[in-house]
C-alpha cells in the first residue's frame, strides 16, 4: 500500500461513518530478541519489547497460520520496567519454559527492530461486529539496513470474521492493497539475513480422522490457496522460474479441489470462484511454458554446432518472450483486479461460503467423515483415467491432453485424500500414477515447444535452427507416445488402495 493511500482511507465512508471513537495515533517501536545465529524462529517463537503510551510490553508470539492475510498466532503479553524482557514472567506467568535455559538466556540480545506511527480506531458496524483498524507507517531497521513499512490492519474484537473480508473489499474498490502474509518480524529476519524470498513448496493442509467432509475441503482450499499466495512475492521480487511453478501447482491443487467436491458445492456458487482464479491463471501459465521451454532447450545450445549462431538467436528471442511474458504476470498480480480477486477467495475459502448456497439435502452428508466419501472419489477418478486411456490410444492429441488432465487430478486428489489410507499402500499407487503423468508430461512438453518454436518467427529460413528443432520434438512425442503401453500396464495392474 502506498503511504498517500493513508489519509483517503480514513475518509472512505465505511470508516468515517462506523468509527466509534476519536483515531488514536501513537509511535510504537520494537526491539526484537534474538540469538545471534536467529534461533528462536526455528523453536516457533518470536520476542519483542515495545514502547506504547509510556509503558514497556514484552510480547511472545508463536507459529501460528497466515492465509488470505487472515494470520493466527499464540499471543503471550506482560507489562516490563524498561526495554529488556522479563524472562522469568515468560516462564512463571505463560509457562514459557523455553526462557528457563541459561545457556539460551546467555546468548539473547537485540537483532532489529520497527519504528512505527500507528493509527488506529473502532469501527461498530450495524451487524454487531467490532473491529479495529489500524494504519501503520514507518519502517523495519536492521543493522544498516531498512525496509518502509505501509499497512492496513484489521482486527476482529466482536463478531463474525466474515466483516474483516468485507470491509477490505470495500478498502480495495478505492485503495489498492495487497494481501500481506509476513509479519513485520518476518521481515526484519529476512533484513537481517539478506534473503530473497524463496519458492514455497509447502501444501499445508492436513486431514485427520474425525474430521467431516466439509473441514477436508476447507483444508484443501486453505492449503491450496496459502501455496498459491506465499509464491507470489517470489515472482514479484525474482526471476526464479519456481515461483511461477509452484503458484502454478496451488492453482491446480484448488482447481481440482473444486472438480472433487463438485457433489456437494453446487456450479452457481462456484462460478464467481472460477471467474476470480481466470484474473490470473492465464498469465500464470503462459510464463510457465516460456520457463519450461528455455530449461528444456538451454542444455543442447552447444550440440548444435553448425547451428550454433541460428540457435543463439532462437534462445535469445525465447528469453525476450519468458520476459515479456514475467512482465505482464507481474502487472497482473500488481493489480488491483487481483488483489480484489484473492481477497475474495480467502473469504469464500476462510469464511466457508459455500455453505450459505449449499443443497439442505446434501448437507448431512457433507458432514459426515469422509471416507466412504473418498473411496468413490478416487474409484470414480481411477475409472476416468481408464476411460481416457482408451480414447487415447488412437494417438490424438486431444485425447492424450485429456488423460494427462486425468492422471494428474488423479495424482493430487491421492495427495489429498490419501492422507487417511494406509501410507504403503497409498505411495506405491501414487507411484504409479507419477510415472504415467511424468511421460504424459514430457509429451506435452514437446507438443507445446513444438509450437512455440512455430511462434517464435513463422517465417524462419529452412536453414536455421527450427525446422531442425521441430523435427526433434515430433520425434520426442512419437518416442515417448511408444513408450506408454508399459508405463499404462504399471498402472493398471497396481492394487488400489481404497479397496
Amino acid at each position: 500500500m502506498d503511504a498517500a493511500a493513508i489519509p483517503r482511507i480514513a475518509e472512505l465512508p465505511i470508516v468515517r461513518d462506523f468509527t466509534a471513537n476519536e483515531a488514536s495515533r501513537n509511535r510504537l517501536r520494537s526491539v526484537y530478541f534474538d540469538t545471534p545465529d536467529l534461533s528462536l524462529p526455528e523453536r516457533g517463537v518470536v520476542l519483542r519489547v515495545r514502547s506504547q503510551e509510556g509503558r514497556w510490553i514484552q510480547t511472545v508470539k508463536t507459529a501460528g497460520k497466515a492465509s488470505g492475510g487472515f494470520h493466527q498466532r499464540g499471543e503471550f503479553e506482560s507489562q516490563v520496567a524498561d526495554a529488556n524482557p522479563n524472562y522469568a514472567r515468560l516462564v512463571s506467568e505463560n509457562g514459557l519454559t523455553l526462557f528457563s535455559d541459561p545457556d539460551l538466556l546467555e546468548q539473547l540480545g537485540p537483532v532489529f527492530e520497527t519504528d512505527f506511527w500507528r493509527t488506529s480506531r473502532h469501527l461498530n458496524l450495524p451487524c454487531g461486529s467490532v473491529v479495529e483498524l489500524c494504519l501503520d507507517s514507518g519502517e523495519v531497521r536492521a543493522d544498516a539496513k531498512s525496509t518502509p513499512i505501509c499497512e492496513l490492519e484489521l482486527e476482529l474484537k466482536q463478531g463474525r470474521p466474515e466483516v474483516l473480508y468485507e470491509i477490505a473489499l470495500e478498502i480495495a474498490g478505492t485503495v489498492c492493497l495487497r494481501i500481506e502474509n509476513i509479519s513485520k518480524a518476518e521481515r526484519g529476519y529476512a533484513l537481517l539475513r539478506e534473503s530473497s524470498p524463496e519458492p514455497s513448496m509447502k501444501f499445508s493442509a492436513h486431514l485427520q480422522r474425525g474430521m467431516t467432509v466439509e473441514d477436508a475441503y476447507a483444508s484443501i482450499l486453505r492449503g491450496s490457496l496459502a501455496q498459491i499466495q506465499a509464491n507470489e512475492i517470489v515472482i514479484l521480487e525474482s526471476d526464479d522460474p519456481e515461483g511461477v511453478h509452484q503458484m502454478r501447482i496451488g492453482l491446480r491443487r484448488f482447481r481440482t479441489c473444486l472438480s472433487l467436491f463438485q457433489k456437494w458445492v453446487p456450479g452457481e456458487c462456484r462460478t464467481h470462484v472460477r471467474d476470480d482464479l481466470n484474473v490470473f491463471s492465464r498469465a500464470l501459465g503462459a510464463a510457465r511454458d516460456w520457463d519450461v521451454f528455455l530449461e528444456n532447450h538451454r542444455p543442447y545450445s552447444a550440440a548444435l554446432d553448425r547451428k550454433r549462431d541460428a540457435w543463439r538467436e532462437l534462445l535469445s528471442e525465447a528469453g525476450r518472450r519468458r520476459d515479456e511474458q514475467y512482465r505482464s504476470l507481474r502487472k497482473t498480480l500488481s493489480s488491483p483486479a487481483y488483489q480484489i480477486a484473492m481477497l475474495r477467495l480467502s473469504a469464500w475459502v476462510h469464511c466457508r461460503e459455500w455453505m450459505k448456497a449449499i443443497d439442505p439435502g446434501l448437507l448431512e452428508k457433507f458432514q459426515q467423515p469422509p471416507r466412504k466419501q473418498f473411496d468413490r472419489m478416487v474409484a470414480a477418478g481411477h475409472r476416468k483415467i481408464l476411460r481416457r486411456y482408451r480414447d487415447a490410444q488412437t494417438g490424438s492429441p486431444e485425447a492424450l491432453h485429456r488423460l494427462r488432465i486425468a492422471v494428474k487430478k488423479q495424482r493430487y486428489a491421492v495427495e489429498f485424500l490419501g492422507q487417511l489410507y494406509a501410507r504403503n499402500r497409498v505411495r506405491k499407487y501414487r507411484r504409479v500414477v507419477l510415472r504415467l503423468q511424468d511421460l504424459l508430461g514430457r509429451m506435452n512438453d514437446a507438443s507445446v515447444a513444438g509450437g512455440l518454436f512455430r511462434d517464435l518467427d513463422p517465417g524462419r529460413e529452412p536453414g536455421s535452427a527450427a525446422p531442425i528443432t521441430s523435427e526433434r520434438h515430433e520425434l520426442i512425442f512419437i518416442a515417448t507416445l511408444q513408450d506408454l503401453p508399459r508405463e499404462w500396464k504399471r498402472f493398471a495392474r497396481k492394487r488400489k488402495f481404497w479397496d
